[in-house]
């Protein structure tokens, strides 16, 4: 787990570079961000639990199957266009907006629109929804992982 969590907070230094190149364009640009920035780590943690949750699945099973990064980039496309990041979760019409919200991540990404561009807080409600199915992620894939630990140096 040492290596998931190594990869994860690799990420996360990563993350933290390209959101400060980012806040220093927009205050080149005159736009400075609202009181409400400080919600941001209280995002990143909902983020981060699904996340961590995720990559213990995917760690064990990228090494048993050899197509797992393959698939995962496929995936990830699909939820990518799936997931109203270029596009506000209003402009998909009410009767198929709930297609939008089975994705735990749209909670999420509509937190960070709210805070960084509308200068909003973020909907906690929306938030309940990523929190919940990410920690049972984290939990379950923890576990998983840690079942199969030691079958992993059989693959390698």
């Amino acid at each position: 787990e040492i290596l998931v969590i190594t990869r994860y907070l690799e990420s996360l230094v990563d993350l933290v570079f390209i959101f400060a190149v980012a806040l220093l364009i927009n205050f080149a640009l005159g736009a400075f961000p609202g009181i409400y920035i400080v919600y941001l780590p209280l995002i990143l943690i909902v983020q981060s639990v699904f996340m961590l949750g995720l990559m213990f699945y995917l760690s064990y099973s990228s090494v048993t199957v050899r197509d797992i990064p393959q698939l995962a980039a496929v995936i990830i496309q699909l939820m990518f266009f799936l997931t109203p990041i270029i596009y506000p979760a209003t402009s998909v019409p009410a009767d198929l907006r709930w297609m939008l919200f089975v994705n735990p991540l749209s909670g999420v990404i509509e937190a960070y629109r709210n805070v960084l561009i509308y200068n909003q807080p973020p909907d906690f409600i929306s938030l309940y929804y990523p929190l919940v199915a990410g920690g049972i992620l984290l939990y379950t894939g923890y576990l998983f992982f840690k079942a199969n630990e030691g079958n992993m140096a059989d693959y390698i």
